[in-house]
């Protein structure tokens, strides 16, 4: 959305290509934008899928963004007979990131990253800790990347005053390992016996029911509310009293920038990588 108008301006046509056909973009793409719905569910199918992609459109470019889909994306390719631009954006601490696989699945996508990263065109770092972190750790020359913090639209944000009933902390991200909402539930247990305060937690994903039982375990489920998946996350942050980033590890987090935008307290750990960048060491 903050692209495709300028993109349009310079008469280029923009195309979304999508993996997995139960994702929808309803709404959130504009009608001028193509879609091409590949539909398969593995590496190898999405790879000579993307190649086929590849040698039947005349694609100016390709902007891609997490690491899996980049890697499938320049194998294609590499295997491809058109030498079609490759931009990927990396929106995490890698290293840090691929601690949570197994050994070897582990030195699999190291070494696809070593040996197919080195072949895009230009790579995006949301940060410049992922940019360290891809040169330091994946041996990629440095003047392949340029770092790029992700964009807040500031001014289409909505100043309101929202009506709330008491002094609230706001938590927003995926229910994964990576978020560390645990952590998160265990500190306000300790806030909450000093602070008549509660917390709402924006997001949805695996590990839902496990952070709902450990709520009751810790005796807080009163003052936890999981509000999965919202429409406007201003309407929470604007009436934060402080705003939560919890999480191990980072590239540049969307909902930390909202909620600077929103004028939200901040609390953040120092997780690589992003955070220390945006708050300004602090």
């Amino acid at each position: 959305r903050v692209c495709t108008p300028i993109l349009w301006e310079l008469e280029y046509k923009v195309s979304i290509i999508v993996l997995k056909n139960n994702f929808t973009l309803e709404g959130l793409i504009d009608n001028k934008v193509s879609q091409v719905r590949l539909g398969n569910s593995s590496y190898k199918e999405n790879i000579i899928s993307i190649k086929k992609v590849f040698e039947a459109n005349d694609y100016g470019a390709l902007y891609v963004t997490m690491f899996d889909v980049n890697l499938m994306v320049l194998i294609a390719k590499a295997l491809s007979s058109r030498n079609i631009p490759v931009i990927i954006r990396e929106a995490n601490t890698l290293s840090t990131e691929l601690t949570s696989f197994s050994w070897l699945k582990r030195l699999f996508f190291i070494t696809l990253i070593r040996v197919f990263y080195r072949h895009a065109d230009h790579i995006i770092a949301v940060s410049a800790g992922v940019a360290k972190d891809l040169i330091k750790y994946f041996r990629v020359r440095p003047n392949l990347v340029s770092v790029i913090l992700n964009p807040v639209q500031v001014a289409s944000i909505v100043r309101e005053q929202y009506p709330k009933v008491k002094p609230n902390i706001v938590a927003i991200g995926r229910l994964e390992k990576q978020k560390d909402f645990s952590t998160l539930l265990r500190a306000f247990q300790i806030v909450r016996g000093e602070i008549n305060i509660e917390l709402q937690v924006l997001g949805e994903g695996s590990l839902g029911e496990e952070l709902s039982m450990l709520a009751k375990q810790l005796g807080i489920e009163e003052y936890v509310t999981f509000r999965g998946r919202v429409d406007n996350v201003y309407d929470f942050l604007s009436t934060a009293d402080v705003f939560v980033l919890s999480s191990i590890y980072e590239g540049c987090p969307n909902s930390l920038l909202e909620a600077l935008a929103c004028g939200a307290n901040v609390v953040s750990t120092d997780c690589p990588s992003g955070p220390r960048e945006i708050l300004d060491n602090g």
